[in-house]
C-alpha cells in the first residue's frame, strides 16, 4: 500500500488492521519502508523477542574435568 493510499485511508486501515490480526505493507516510490501491525502482535513479537534474549536456564557454571 503505497504511503499516499495510507494518507488518505488511514483510519480505515488503522481498525482494520487491528480487527483482522493483519499487516499492511507500506511503500514509499514502491519499496517498502514500514509495516503496520496491531497491538497484540507487537506483544507478541516483542515477547518473543525478550524470550530469545533470556540465557537458557542452565547452570552458570559447569565442574571442570579436575574439579569432578
Amino acid at each position: 500500500m503505497t504511503i499516499c493510499a495510507v494518507r488518505v485511508e488511514l483510519g480505515s486501515i488503522v481498525r482494520w488492521v487491528a480487527r483482522q490480526r493483519e499487516r499492511v505493507t507500506i511503500t514509499d516510490r514502491g519499496h517498502p519502508t514500514a509495516v503496520l501491525i496491531g497491538v497484540p502482535e507487537l506483544a507478541e513479537l516483542d515477547q518473543a523477542a525478550a524470550e530469545r534474549n533470556q540465557p537458557a536456564s542452565c547452570p552458570t557454571s559447569r565442574p571442570r574435568a579436575r574439579d569432578v
